[in-house]
């Protein structure tokens, strides 16, 4: 079985022999509602996999992000795919199917996942399962749900899976680990990192604001006020193209982690700039050149529309 994901910028490329042409797919396409992003799965003869293929496409129009859905289409494949070797398939699989299928995954396969990995798939089965039964294609899901633990039979969690610093510790980490400091807080001459400044600034800005990694490490300094903050203010961001769902919202950025990210500014910023001139030129063609500065007031109403963020 083969695993495909529908994007329309392949229509672009030229068409196959004796095939439909880039336009007809993308009619087709638009015919159908099915978005980029949407998995596809299909047999050795190119017809798609039921009820694999609908179940995705009920995940599509949930609206739920390509990445999701490409996870949940690598976890739902290697199931679909044992099962037909075993003869059945996801309507007539039994709880004996099952338990074979998390064995295999878990102990047999060359590479057998761990707990918390098969927890994560035990919980998109499951899902899948349900949507089944809610549609009326199951009269119940071929397994039994434990009191603790996965639905599909996994162990219950024994450990902590985020491990929570104390103050302390996190200052340690920050200023010891990122900063290139000694524990008495002298400077450690034989500190291996570069840019310590910078990856302070940066830590320090992903704990104060409590921004995800997407939305951390997407940020342009211009979004920090870079060229119109006053140095006491803060600063509230507005995100909404790199945030969850691309759900509007608004992060405090306090003045603790901008004067940090100042420092980095005034201190190592121009060194770095001047060293990666000559890969940034190399990649002029891909980049944008700003004629002119953004006024305060321009920011500021750019923030009030909710177009100030970008990803």
């Amino acid at each position: 079985m083969e695993l495909y994901f529908v994007c329309r910028r392949l229509a672009e490329q030229p068409a196959v022999p004796d095939g439909p042409s880039g336009e007809a797919v993308r009619q087709i396409l638009d015919h159908r509602a099915l978005p980029d992003g949407m998995p596809v799965l299909l047999d050795a003869q190119m017809r798609p996999v039921e009820p694999a293929c609908s179940w995705f496409r009920h995940l599509a129009y949930a609206f739920l992000e390509p990445e999701t859905l490409r996870c949940y289409a690598y976890i739902a494949r290697p199931l679909v795919v044992f099962l037909a070797e075993r003869g059945s398939d996801v309507l007539s699989a039994t709880e004996v199917d099952l338990i074979a299928y998390r064995a295999a995954r878990t102990e047999l396969q060359e590479q057998p996942v761990d707990d918390a990995t098969w927890r994560r798939e035990a919980a998109v089965l499951n899902a899948l399962f349900s949507w089944l039964v809610e549609q009326g294609r199951l009269r119940r899901r071929p397994f039994r749900v434990p009191r603790r633990g996965s639905p599909l039979g996994g162990a219950p969690a024994k450990d902590m899976q985020i491990r929570h610093l104390t103050l302390p510790q996190y200052r340690y980490w920050r200023d010891v680990g990122m900063g290139g400091h000694l524990p008495d807080t002298e400077v450690d001459p034989e500190f291996r990192g570069w840019a310590p400044h910078r990856h302070r600034a940066a830590v320090e800005l992903a704990l104060l604001t409590g921004m995800r990694k997407q939305e951390w490490s997407t940020l342009l300094l211009p979004e920090l006020g870079e060229g119109w903050r006053r140095p006491a203010d803060p600063v509230d961001l507005v995100l909404q193209a790199c945030a969850k769902y691309r759900r509007r919202r608004v992060v405090y950025v306090p003045i603790a982690a901008l004067r940090m990210l100042d420092a980095f500014l005034l201190l190592e910023r121009p060194d770095l700039v001047r060293r990666w001139a000559r890969a940034l030129t190399a990649r002029r063609a891909d980049l944008f050149v700003a004629t002119a500065s953004i006024t305060t007031r321009a920011v500021l109403a750019a923030s009030s529309t909710g177009s100030g963020a970008t990803s």
